[in-house]
């Protein structure tokens, strides 16, 4: 019977955590489309990139995960700006 709890457990545990990507930062697993509708969850993202050691930065999940984060928040800042550009020129 304990063995039966236990496997009951371990499952729940592992559907928890199946939407989680806590092992690409704050706000990882997500588009660069969502990022750049999302600028200040990509500014939490970007630091946590940032301040990952360098070795970790190179695994390929990860890597893809911060370009993602980082053109997210690119594209945010080049709309952003020339929509106060074009606000400023009337």
């Amino acid at each position: 019977m304990y063995g039966k709890h236990l496997l009951l457990a371990a499952g729940i545990a592992s559907l928890a955590g199946c939407g989680a990507h806590h092992h690409l930062g704050p706000y990882g697993g997500h588009g660069t489309s969502w990022y750049a509708h999302h600028v200040h969850r990509a500014e939490l993202e970007n630091k946590w990139c940032d301040d990952i050691p360098a070795a970790r930065q190179e695994i390929r999940y990860v890597k893809n995960n911060c370009t993602r984060s980082y053109l997210g928040w690119g594209a945010y800042m080049r709309q952003h700006h020339l929509q106060i550009y074009n606000d400023t020129m009337g």
